[in-house]
């Protein structure tokens, strides 16, 4: 790890997870299917077996086929529940 990399502090009202914290990169996926997103990380992670490990992944937002219409509603881009809803094409009322 290059010197300049260092841990960032807690900051005031932070909860911080150590299990979810540190680290040295982000890697985000981003496609229409999320299996395919899924795959591409699994395949990241597989070609880097031995040097890289994956701490922690969240799964991404939206609605998709698999979703069921009593799902809450997703994350957002910052990855918070901020209490919309996503109403679902086939929801009338």
């Amino acid at each position: 790890r290059p010197d300049a990399l260092e841990e960032l502090p807690a900051f005031p009202g932070d909860h911080l997870d150590k299990a979810r914290g540190g680290g040295d990169l982000c890697v985000q996926a981003c496609a229409d299917d999320p299996q395919v997103a899924v795959h591409a990380i699994r395949n990241l992670a597989r070609i880097g077996f031995g040097t890289v490990a994956i701490r922690w992944s969240q799964l991404g937002f939206g609605k998709t086929s698999s979703t069921t219409p009593g799902a809450e509603t997703p994350r957002n881009l910052f990855g918070f529940k901020d209490g919309t809803n996503n109403i679902a094409g086939d929801e009338t009322k």
